[in-house]
């Protein structure tokens, strides 16, 4: 399926072109012989742990990064038109692909193959920079994940761990003691960091559900305690 005029726009308006004057519009256009798939509500675009070697733009519709838990799947964040995927995992065959994808509803994606990819980055100086811009801003991110885990007190890390990682229906996708194993805690300890939080109003548990009450009340909790 070729490109259409509104595939165009809404590539062109994505970071990795940010910055094209009209002249590399068009000589990008020629050079992109890019695959363009349609999805139906529900079906599954990418599954977690298989190989893909590509990048992902949604031109039109929704779709949801889906994350798998211990015993559940949850909704990490849903991606809509202008949202790109697959931008760290080009270049490396040998990691599978890390999260599910799947549309929301029918949505429109153009596909640019690893090798379309690297042509482009030969050839458009200003896609290089903003493809290094992309991948410096996922190492930034997951340099505050790691900020989680040194130098922080158990409560710091345990706050910092829910909000990174509540999916978007508002809960954790891992059971209490999967959490306590992965942020090096003994159950004892997170539960009654567990506890605290909801006793103050922050979330809500149950045996195997962690739920967001107030993200705003505790994102301050970590504020008064990075200041103490």
């Amino acid at each position: 399926m070729l490109l259409t005029e509104k595939d165009r726009d809404v590539l062109f308006g994505t970071p990795l072109f940010s910055g094209f004057d009209s002249d590399e519009r068009l000589r990008a256009s020629i050079r992109l012989p890019a695959k363009v798939a349609l999805f139906s509500a529900n079906e599954t675009i990418i599954e977690a742990g298989t190989q893909f070697a590509a990048i992902g733009i949604l031109t039109d519709g929704e779709a949801a990064v889906i994350r798998s838990g211990e015993r559940r799947r949850v909704i990490h964040k849903t991606l809509s038109a202008g949202d790109i995927f697959g931008v760290s995992s080009l270049f490396d065959a040998a990691d599978p692909f890390p999260t599910t994808i799947r549309a929301t509803d029918d949505c429109r994606i153009v596909f640019i193959s690893e090798q379309e990819i690297g042509d482009l980055l030969e050839t458009f100086p200003k896609i290089a920079k903003n493809y290094i811009k992309l991948l410096t801003q996922k190492i930034r991110f997951l340099n505050h994940r790691l900020d989680t885990f040194a130098g922080r007190s158990a409560e710091e890390r345990v706050a910092e761990h829910l909000l990174s990682e509540i999916g978007a229906d508002g809960t954790l996708g891992t059971t209490k003691s999967a959490l306590a194993s992965m942020l090096g805690l003994g159950r004892a300890s997170l539960y009654r960091i567990l506890d605290l939080f909801e006793n103050s109003g922050f979330i809500r548990t149950s045996r195997d559900r962690i739920e967001i009450q107030d993200a705003e009340s505790l994102k301050t909790f970590i504020k008064n305690r990075k200041e103490t």
